[in-house]
């Protein structure tokens, strides 16, 4: 198996509602397997630091746990309610979510980080963990297109949107270049008939084309949208609101088995597919990394 970025972005939530909280436990995993990609911290002193310190909870004690016990995403949940007496202040969530997710640089550090993962250094952002999401696909796309070295099938969640704002247009890129590599995850398809089907129609894209290109030419993800808008012409934003209101408000037909996959409340108040996604995602990825 390559070693891989993390799979869940800064800004993904679990049923606590606080950001950065999968990612640490991905990343702590992916470096107990020796599969955490070159350049990434398991416990670092960003917003891994600023997560746990938020919410008072020793890093090196959460570290540990997840080391010595290898526990599923619900589980990490369940242990980190442990050590907070069975609640988490909702000040704090609240005060930990706008520390990470409000966190800009300057723009002397903003432009050479923009240029590095593709993005026009001009483009108006000064959302840090944003770039930290572009830099992830970058990263996955390096590792994926060098060839060689794969052993084991992976899940490959994207959530975040581009620099277009559409969502699941990232996801699907991801799936195609893993299912062109032999790398999709059993139960995945590369591109299917629920919301990766209304994110190609809402922009008027043929998906026999979408998927030829992305096999043959496997792109960077910004590449991909380059040539969204070369086959579809601008992308409005009233375009991208009305896709995204479709998509994020679709519900999930799959909803109760999924929710038992993962091992999750069966009462969890959350119906729309593409939340949900989130935990079949990270219910595959531990199966395939506790196995390891």
């Amino acid at each position: 198996m390559k070693t891989v970025p993390p799979m869940p972005s800064v800004a993904q939530k679990g049923t606590l509602g606080v950001v950065q909280m999968p990612r640490f436990w991905c990343k702590v995993l992916l470096e107990v397997k020796g599969q955490l990609a070159e350049g990434y911290s398991a416990s670092g002193a960003g917003f891994d630091k600023a997560m746990l310190n938020g919410l008072e909870i020793d890093q090196e004690v959460a570290t540990q746990y997840v080391r010595d016990n290898l526990p599923t995403y619900p589980q990490f949940e369940e242990w980190v309610l442990r050590q907070k007496g069975g609640t988490l202040p909702a000040a704090s969530v609240q005060m930990v979510n706008e520390r990470i997710l409000g966190y800009t640089s300057t723009e002397e550090r903003l432009r050479p980080f923009k240029e590095s993962v593709g993005l026009d250094p001009d483009f108006p952002t000064t959302a840090y963990h944003w770039l930290i999401e572009l830099d992830d696909w970058k990263q996955f796309h390096v590792r994926l297109t060098a060839g060689g070295g794969a052993t084991k099938r992976i899940p490959f969640a994207v959530e975040a949107r581009g620099p277009m704002g559409a969502v699941q247009l990232p996801r699907l890129w991801s799936k195609v270049l893993l299912d062109a590599k032999g790398l999709l995850a059993e139960g995945y398809v590369a591109c299917g008939n629920g919301l990766d089907r209304m994110a190609l129609e809402r922009l008027s894209l043929q998906r026999e084309e979408v998927v030829g290109f992305l096999a043959e030419a496997t792109p960077t993800y910004l590449e991909f949208e380059q040539w969204i808008a070369s086959q579809h012409g601008p992308v409005w934003p009233e375009e991208v609101q009305r896709l995204n209101a479709e998509i994020l408000g679709h519900d999930s037909p799959r909803r109760a088995a999924i929710l038992d996959a993962a091992g999750m409340d069966p009462n969890l108040n959350e119906t729309k597919a593409y939340a949900l996604n989130r935990y079949d995602d990270w219910a595959e990825f531990h199966k395939i990394i506790a196995a390891l």
